[in-house]
């Protein structure tokens, strides 16, 4: 009877196991399907700085994982920016420059001879068939830089280390505000002309404001921590006694005359899209350890950034 059993039970796993064979052979339910093809949205980047005279918008198209790639070179668009609603110019078309972002991409250049100033800005991309793409921004209050002061080896890091230390006093509006700073030293050549250099390893004490570094120069942060308040920055960089002399190939030793701190106040957008950028990647080639990061947009129908800056610049002699 106990073999009877097993003989029933053996019959019924091997009618299962059949039944879940394919025509081919293998193992398992085979299910087909098209992957749909993403559709292609404008993707543009425009970053216009308040003391600027040329403006650049690029212009591109997105690109789907399993899209072929695309032809159209971005080059018939209408492109407008504007200010409170009223129109500041039209960007006259360009010559595509190539593969920015990796696709065919256009440059819309216009030379204003006006900075721009306080008020709302709006960027209106029209190119059919593709939905437009609109962006405002409001331009972000300057900041007024008290004083600046440099003191060579000053920065005293956690492991003993010394580093030139600035150190920068501002005055932080009211309501939120966030920044991003360069500095450069100021040399002069043997034939008196006037070089720069930025600094590596920028490093700062400011902690608590969300800080971050979007390269070995350049450090963005938010007010969290002094909002509305006089606030001094104290920024450690990397020594330099000398600069890279592009003419002959080699690094020359030599002192400063003087240097130059700038100081970028942003939007949220612009802090955010540079926070997600710095996210994705530090992502990259580490599978399981990062998580999936989106970049911030701020344009409606597509992909990109336009952004509007202030910069404040303080020169020191030294």
């Amino acid at each position: 009877m106990k073999n009877i059993s097993n003989i029933l039970i053996y019959s019924c796993l091997a009618i299962l196991f059949n039944g879940c064979l394919n025509d081919d052979g293998t193992l398992g339910q085979v299910v087909t399907f098209d992957i749909p093809k993403e559709e292609p949205r404008m993707v543009c980047a425009a970053n216009f700085l308040d003391t600027d005279t040329v403006f650049n918008v690029l212009l591109s198209l997105s690109k789907g994982v399993n899209d072929d790639p695309y032809t159209d070179k971005m080059d018939k668009a209408s492109v407008q920016l504007f200010k409170d609603n009223v129109l500041v110019t039209d960007f006259p078309k360009k010559t595509p420059i190539g593969s920015t972002f990796s696709f065919n991409t256009t440059n819309y250049s216009f030379i204003n001879k006006k900075v721009l100033t306080d008020g709302e800005y709006k960027l209106n991309i029209a190119y059919s068939p593709y939905k437009p793409l609109e962006a405002i921004m409001k331009m972000p209050e300057k900041v007024n830089i008290k004083s600046a002061k440099y003191v060579p080896d000053g920065f005293v890091l956690a492991d003993g280390d010394k580093k030139d230390e600035f150190t920068v006093e501002f005055v932080d509006p009211a309501g939120q505000n966030y920044y991003d700073f360069e500095i450069f030293y100021e040399y002069k050549d043997g034939t008196g002309l006037i070089r720069y250099d930025q600094p590596y390893d920028v490093t700062t004490s400011t902690a608590g404001s969300g800080l971050f570094s979007d390269s070995d120069r350049t450090t963005i942060f938010n007010d969290a921590i002094f909002n509305g308040k006089t606030h001094k920055l104290r920024i450690g960089v990397g020594n330099n006694s000398g600069f890279f002399d592009p003419n002959t190939g080699s690094f020359v030793n030599d002192d400063a005359n003087a240097i130059i701190i700038k100081f970028y106040s942003l939007s949220k957008d612009s802090y955010l899209y540079a926070k997600s950028l710095q996210e994705y990647e530090n992502s990259q080639g580490n599978p399981f350890g990062a998580e999936p990061s989106q970049i911030n947009t701020n344009f409606k129908n597509g992909f990109g950034m336009f952004e509007v800056r202030r910069v404040s610049t303080f020169r020191l002699e030294l």
